[in-house]
């Protein structure tokens, strides 16, 4: 996962806030990290013609804010290098993402809960609803509006909520706790009305995975918690105090929305820590 990683960055000093919250990350010697800048080109309209637009301005800016980035990483060792492109975000970023064949999409999201109010809609959206990539998503604010704070992630509690399609998931997770020592909670949550038969399932199926993670060296505790998925999810988060939830989404590429009442939407609109979103097939 921690092969190619493509980081989009919107020239933000929010969007520049996660670099030193994942240096251990990018600078991992096996690991190559994709520096992205999307230059926005403007046309002035002139009475009832549009002008050429302005090339060099944009794109020479895009680079320059790149070169910054990459010879600071690239003194640190770092295997980097910068992409500049033009044209609508999410839809460049899903494209080169294809075309460099990366592992993994890291990204800021600036609303201050999750990717509610101000980024709902927003291009890390978009990325979300269509990548096959998997996604790690990172705060800019703390709850009440703060800036997140600079000190490294160690994400060394894992939340993992067990439901249909979540297999694709695991692959992630063990390379993610195996990286980062981390201890993973499964949690499954049985919704009102769920029969007999359907609960043994899921605790077979937890007994499974976590036989799997725990064959890996992965220490693993299960929780079984009974109400509205999302919300039981947001709270075992708080309750474990997770550094990372990881979980997959059923968005599809090319749709304009994801399903509706997704559990994965509504946990990543309130969700207070970093995710890890994977795309299921």
């Amino acid at each position: 996962m921690f092969e190619r990683i493509l980081l989009p960055l919107d020239g933000s000093t929010l969007g520049e806030a996660i670099l030193p919250r994942i240096a251990h990350i990018l600078r991992r010697e096996d690991s190559e990290l994709l520096l992205l800048r999307i230059a926005q080109l403007e046309k002035a309209a002139v009475g009832r013609h549009v002008s050429p637009p302005a090339l060099p301005d944009p794109v020479m800016d895009a680079h320059a804010y790149l070169a910054k980035i990459e010879d600071r990483f690239a003194a640190q060792g770092a295997r980097v290098r910068s992409i500049v492109d033009v044209g609508s975000p999410a839809a460049r970023i899903l494209d080169i993402a294809r075309r460099e064949d990366v592992t993994l999409i890291a990204m800021a999201t600036h609303g201050h809960t999750g990717l509610a109010r101000s980024v709902f809609g927003s291009v890390s959206e978009r990325v979300l609803r269509a990548s096959s990539v998997p996604l790690l998503l990172l705060r800019s604010f703390q709850e009440g509006g703060s800036p997140a704070p600079s000190e490294p992630l160690t994400f060394d509690r894992v939340l993992v909520p067990i439901a249909d399609f979540h297999l694709r998931i695991l692959e992630y997770v063990r390379e993610f706790a195996i990286h980062f020592g981390s201890k993973v909670t499964l949690v499954h949550v049985s919704e009102p009305g769920e029969d007999r038969w359907a609960q043994d399932q899921a605790r077979a199926e937890l007994r499974l995975v976590q036989t799997d993670l725990e064959s890996a060296g992965i220490p693993t505790d299960l929780r079984e918690r009974r109400g509205d998925p999302a919300v039981e999810i947001l709270e075992s988060a708080r309750d474990e105090r997770a550094g990372l939830i990881a979980m997959t989404t059923c968005g599809l590429a090319g749709s304009t929305r994801w399903a509706a009442g997704s559990v994965t939407e509504k946990v990543l609109r309130s969700a207070t820590v970093p995710m890890l979103v994977v795309r299921n097939q």
